[in-house]
């Protein structure tokens, strides 16, 4: 095999050929007489307009842009799995998604006290409980028959009690033991670091953290050898208008300082990861916290009066990390690595039929491409299971399209980020945004195979676009993993085809193949419209991709 050149990456021959190439073919649409050609020109269209949709693409394989976190891809999940449990079907799709973070937080979590409380005390809490539901039914006779519904109190009752016993948990304040033991052997299984949220609310009068049920959770986790990462508080800077009380930058450094006192007072835990605060949207008050430790950025992208699936092909929402947001991540944060968390594609629980569909698709494998090119070290999906409409498993364990994304994703994009040129409609090149933003192209070095870079391209046009490989892409095979919606619903499909196949799976244990197609050496790539395609250029031995 011949030596490759030293520079392997000749940029100005590149250009000067892309240039070349689409002079060559603006001359070839001039004079060609085709029908289609004549039918353009005679519908009033610029001559050669609709054929000019060759885009150039080459990757610089000398070396990476950004180098990300293993588990760049992680998750999040709400306390709602302390009562819904988890099946071996929930196991598998976390596992499949490993390695990555697992992050229990959220507002729920700054409501939990931690403590530890015995079955008596949760048997007394139901038996108080029951008494308020008898005084909400009129009255019951003497063989507890409630005269609404002719059905006995136990027949009525007991299918809710788990359910019950939850929402007891949560609005008591309460985290048993088996709750821990359930969420920790869950992340165990499936091969996820857990990053437990503490309670930043459990304060003492003068406002500074109470840390007695903390140190009661830590011994405890200890005991048991569970190995936790840890964060303090929820969106703190939301704190005055959720609960009316205020903890600025300087008690909340007072507070993370003396959580690391904590963990190293207890030996299992010395040298425990401690992450946070986890800011919410970067007004001034965010801008403070964000001074001490790693942030976590909050961010959502849409609201409620967004109706369409079409809204998520508007290039709007793509840009939501905005230049301002990096501008205050680098200003306030320099040399801190930031991750974004409580990432979903709608405010809150999303949208039911909209948020849980393909049409989300783009949106976030869109975030996932900007944020690894922006440098985010870690990106934590709100949330993996059963939490409103923007989840990516749902209450029947059912995988939903971001699932899909996301499993592929892992499978074949790596934390090495390679810079993307193309060459095509657009006047001023930019790294990953060509054809007015409307074509999205992302490039890293491949997960499973060192040398080979996997390629990612989002097309939200209504219609099929050409990518040539160009420069050191040029005459190489390619393996194609083209993601489109299944079925006759559309951008609204709640399923996912690859190449063609159905994505579902076969049993609890086992995944579909995830099976490429193969382009033959030099093919030029052609992208269906409102479709995520992933591509793999293997034997490429880029040098960028050999550790």
């Amino acid at each position: 095999m011949p030596k490759s050149p030293r520079c392997a990456f000749p940029w100005t021959s590149i250009w000067l050929a892309s240039l070349a190439a689409l002079m060559v073919q603006s001359v070839l649409s001039s004079s060609s007489s085709s029908s289609a050609y004549q039918r353009t020109a005679t519908d009033g269209k610029r001559p050669g307009f609709m054929e000019r949709t060759l885009v150039l693409l080459d990757v610089n394989t000398r070396s990476p842009i950004r180098v990300l976190n293993d588990n760049f891809l992680s998750l999040q999940l709400d306390p709602s799995i302390i009562k819904d449990g988890c099946s071996k079907r929930l196991v598998t799709l976390a596992r499949g998604l490993a390695p990555a973070f697992l992050r229990f937080g959220g507002k729920r979590t700054d409501f939990l006290f931690k403590t530890f409380v015995s079955h008596v005390v949760l048997v007394l809490s139901v038996y108080w409980q029951i008494a308020v539901l008898k005084s909400m039914c009129a009255s019951f006779d003497e063989k507890n028959h409630c005269p609404h519904t002719g059905k006995k109190l136990s027949q009525w009752f007991l299918p809710q009690l788990p359910l019950l016993e939850s929402k007891l948990q949560l609005l008591c304040g309460f985290l048993p033991a088996r709750s821990l033991d359930k969420l920790y052997n869950f992340a165990d299984c499936a091969g996820l670091h857990l990053i437990f949220g503490l309670n930043a609310l459990h304060r003492n009068p003068d406002n500074s953290w109470n840390t007695s049920s903390t140190l009661s959770l830590l011994k405890y986790s200890a005991g048991k050898k569970y190995n936790i990462s840890w964060e303090l508080g929820n969106e703190p800077n939301a704190y005055r208008s959720m609960v009316g009380r205020a903890v600025n930058s300087t008690q909340l450094a007072q507070d993370y300082a003396k959580l690391r006192t904590l963990l190293q007072s207890v030996r299992y835990y010395h040298r425990a990861q401690l992450y946070g605060p986890n800011v919410g949207r970067p007004r001034k008050n965010a801008i403070l916290v964000s001074l001490t430790f790693l942030s976590f950025l909050y961010s959502y992208f849409m609201d409620g009066r967004v109706k369409k699936a079409e809204d998520f092909l508007k290039t709007r929402l793509f840009d939501t990390l905005t230049e301002q947001m990096m501008k205050l991540v680098n200003t306030h944060t320099p040399g801190k690595k930031v991750w974004l968390g409580g990432l979903g594609p709608a405010w809150t629980g999303g949208i039911n039929n909209l948020s849980d569909t393909y049409a989300a698709g783009f949106l976030w494998v869109n975030t996932l491409g900007m944020a690894a090119v922006q440098g985010i070290d870690v990106v934590l999906r709100h949330s993996f299971f059963d939490y409103g409409y923007t989840h990516l498993v749902d209450q029947h364990f059912n995988p939903l399209p971001d699932y899909w994304f996301s499993l592929v994703f892992k499978h074949l994009v790596g934390p090495r980020v390679l810079q993307v040129r193309v060459a095509g409609l657009q006047r001023k090149p930019q790294p990953g945004r060509v054809i007015r933003d409307k074509l999205r192209i992302y490039a890293h070095c491949t997960s499973y195979s060192k040398g080979s870079i996997t390629i990612y391209i989002i097309n939200l046009h209504r219609s099929r676009k050409k990518i040539k490989l160009a420069g050191t892409l040029r005459n190489k095979t390619v393996h194609q993993y083209l993601l489109q919606p299944y079925g006759t619903e559309g951008l609204r499909a709640r399923y996912v085809q690859l190449n063609g196949e159905k994505l579902v799976m076969s049993d609890n244990e086992t995944f579909p193949e995830l099976k490429p197609k193969t382009l033959r050496a030099g093919r030029t790539i052609a992208m269906p419209p409102t479709s995520i395609g992933f591509y793999v250029i293997k034997n490429i031995n880029a040098y960028a991709c050999r550790r």
